[in-house]
């Protein structure tokens, strides 16, 4: 395979003080170096903030909800949701498992998107206080937070049952004792000093899943996983799993 060097990037993405800056060539053409790129539709920066996707996600998600307020102003309720669920939270959600933002003003931009889009669906524009929940509520849609969350204990249930190509055989899972007496299984907790890794997909996810329900842990049926999640009040463990990633 040959690659074209006006078509590739060099971006560098270390920790290092002392950072190696050696050029890099491809058929004797140098590789210009960038501070982001985009990979499989998800921009990458050299720091792994994924400010530069969360930008880019949210400006592209506003445009193609600019695009259905312009043509279906005056269709029915249900048009206005099937679009919107089908061309704008899907872009919002796209790849978020690996993105899942921790700063409180990228997660409210967000759902500033999500707000928009059920004033839009439900043609209630009231601009008072606990009227965008009202929307929410009456379409029956969660919050996008809420959304991430069981998109990311979903898919590293698939990873743990081998339906999905991500490996998990570098994580120590081991019994441990319940309060009640009996054991159960739960990952050993992650350290780091640096954000790019504690809040990823695997630290997050396995905290997360540590503080799941024994019987949903131990459920080999991605159904009754998924159904079970649902249920539970993931924002309640969110707080506990992430000062599980900031302690030991």
């Amino acid at each position: 395979m040959e690659f074209h060097p006006g078509k590739c990037q060099l971006l560098r993405i270390t920790n290092k003080i002392k950072k190696i800056n050696g050029p890099y060539q491809i058929l004797n053409t140098p590789i210009m170096e960038v501070d982001s790129a985009k990979y499989l539709g998800v921009v990458i920066d050299k720091n792994l903030s994924w400010k530069p996707n969360h930008i880019a996600t949210i400006k592209k998600c506003n445009s193609t909800l600019a695009f259905l307020k312009r043509n279906l102003s005056s269709s029915p309720k249900f048009v206005k949701d099937r679009c919107y669920t089908a061309l704008v939270r899907p872009k919002l959600e796209y790849a978020c498992a690996v993105w899942d933002p921790h700063h409180k003003d990228q997660i409210r931009d967000l759902e500033k998107v999500q707000k928009r889009g059920a004033r839009f669906v439900t043609n209630n524009y009231v601009m008072e206080t606990g009227n965008s929940q009202l929307n929410l509520d009456n379409l029956n849609w969660p919050k996008l937070q809420v959304r991430r969350l069981q998109n990311k204990l979903t898919l590293f249930q698939k990873a743990r049952l081998n339906q999905v190509h991500i490996p998990t055989d570098h994580l120590n899972l081991r019994e441990t004792r319940t309060r009640q007496g009996g054991t159960g299984q739960t990952y050993d907790r992650p350290f780091s000093k640096i954000d790019a890794h504690i809040y990823s997909f695997f630290p997050q996810a396995t905290a997360l899943w540590n503080s799941l329900p024994q019987e949903l842990r131990s459920t080999k049926d991605l159904d009754t996983f998924s159904s079970g999640i649902k249920q539970i009040d993931l924002m309640a463990l969110k707080p506990s799993y992430a000062k599980v990633a900031k302690s030991e």
